[in-house]
C-alpha cells in the first residue's frame, strides 16, 4: 500500500495538534519527480514550517484569503484549513497535492486547494489574496529577482506578506530591498530548537 511508505507526526501547536503523514524515505519520495534533488528538500519538515504554523495558528482568520507559497508538507496551509481559513497552496511539485489532500483528511478539516505552479509562471487561477506567506524558501540567488515580482503579481495595496526565513544573507537582502518598491517591512527574530531565523513581515502600501 502506498502509505505505509509513510510515517505520522503530530505538531502540538497553541490551540491544537496537527497531524502530518511524511515519507519514511526521502529518496524514495524524491524518485517521483522528475528533480530528484528538490523533492528530497520539499519532503522535509523544516523548522521555519513550524515557526510559521504556529504564527498561523495564533492569527489565522478566516474573513482574510491566504496563499502559501513553496508548500512542502503543507503544516501552515494544514493550520489555517483547521480554523476553516481560505487557502490556497502553491508548489511546483505535483506529488504534494495528494499528500496534502491526504493530511487535509487526516485532520479533519476542509478540503486544500493546491495549484502546481512555479514562482517564475504567471497563473491567472491564483489571483490576490490577502495575505501572502512562506518559510524556507529563499535558497537561491536566482529568488530574489523572481520572488519580488511574483508578490506584487499576486497582493493588492493592504495585502500582508509574511516569511520565515533562516538567517541568510539573501531574505535580508531582498525584504530590505522591497521596502523601496512600495512595502511597509518590519524583522522580528525567531528562534525553534536549532532554528535561528527571522520572520519577515510586509505590508503593500501601494
Amino acid at each position: 500500500m502506498l502509505f505505509s511508505r509513510y510515517r505520522r507526526k503530530p505538531y502540538s501547536l497553541a490551540s491544537r495538534t496537527i497531524k502530518l503523514d511524511m515519507p519514511k524515505d526521502v529518496e524514495w519520495f524524491s524518485n517521483l519527480s522528475d528533480n530528484h534533488a528538490a523533492m528530497r528538500v520539499v519532503g522535509t519538515m523544516w523548522p521555519g514550517g513550524v515557526v510559521l504554523a504556529e504564527l498561523m495558528d495564533k492569527e489565522a482568520n478566516p474573513s482574510l484569503s491566504y496563499l502559501e507559497i513553496g508548500v512542502g508538507l503543507g503544516l501552515p496551509t494544514l493550520t489555517l484549513l483547521a480554523h476553516e481559513c481560505q487557502v490556497t497552496s502553491l508548489d511546483v511539485h505535483p506529488q504534494l497535492g495528494p499528500l496534502l489532500e491526504r493530511n487535509a483528511k487526516l485532520n479533519r478539516t476542509r478540503h486544500p486547494h493546491f495549484v502546481q505552479a512555479n514562482w517564475s509562471s504567471e497563473d491567472t487561477r491564483l489571483g490576490s489574496s490577502d495575505v501572502v506567506m512562506g518559510s524556507d524558501v529563499l535558497y537561491e540567488p536566482s529568488h530574489i529577482a523572481t520572488l519580488p515580482a511574483f508578490l506584487n503579481a499576486h497582493t493588492h495595496p493592504g495585502s500582508q506578506v509574511i516569511f520565515v526565513e533562516p538567517d541568510r544573507g539573501l531574505s535580508s537582502e531582498m525584504f530590505n530591498n522591497m521596502a523601496s518598491t512600495g512595502y511597509e517591512v518590519e524583522r522580528t527574530p525567531a528562534r525553534l530548537n536549532d532554528f535561528v531565523g527571522s520572520v519577515y513581515r510586509l505590508k503593500r502600501t501601494e
